[in-house]
């Protein structure tokens, strides 16, 4: 899985985000001890069944603005707007449901609801094990995907 895993998450995220108008790209994917990340703001989004893991989304404040004025339509988004953080915690989630939906037809992936991890002083470590992080960018401005998938 761990090879195509990167090619099938860069597809999906192609799919998803054609629908909005932003110019994105991949970047690179780096592979890491931990499953974690240091960016402002994350989405976490766990997966059981016939696979087993977390996907976490991690991005910059100018980067949720962006997303959330996307996924709502307004253009002048508050940081603490509970319903932007919504949208885009639901962004993600649909992100899992395509890109999981490439490893099991029989639908047996459960996705947990998005835990949304805030703060500007912030490093997040999820657990102690091998995952990858994908770097993608969103209008100029990073956007991480960490992942462990077993």
């Amino acid at each position: 899985m761990a090879s195509d895993a990167k090619n099938i998450f860069v597809t999906t995220f192609d799919e998803v985000f054609s629908y909005l108008d932003f110019d994105f790209s991949f970047i690179n994917e780096v592979a890491l001890s931990t499953l974690s990340n240091a960016l402002q703001y994350n989405i976490l989004v766990g997966v059981s069944g016939t696979l087993n893991g977390n996907i976490m989304f991690s991005y910059n404040a100018k980067t949720f603005r962006t997303l959330a004025a996307g996924m709502t339509g307004l253009k002048d988004i508050n940081e603490n707007d509970i319903f932007a953080t919504s949208a885009v915690a639901d962004l993600f989630t649909e992100f899992c449901r395509r890109f999981l939906k490439y490893f099991s037809k029989n639908d047996n992936i459960f996705l947990t609801n998005p835990i949304s991890i805030v703060g500007d002083a912030m490093k997040v470590m999820i657990s102690r094990v091998p995952s990858k992080n994908l770097f993608f960018k969103i209008n100029n401005e990073r956007l991480a995907i960490a992942y462990f998938l077993e």
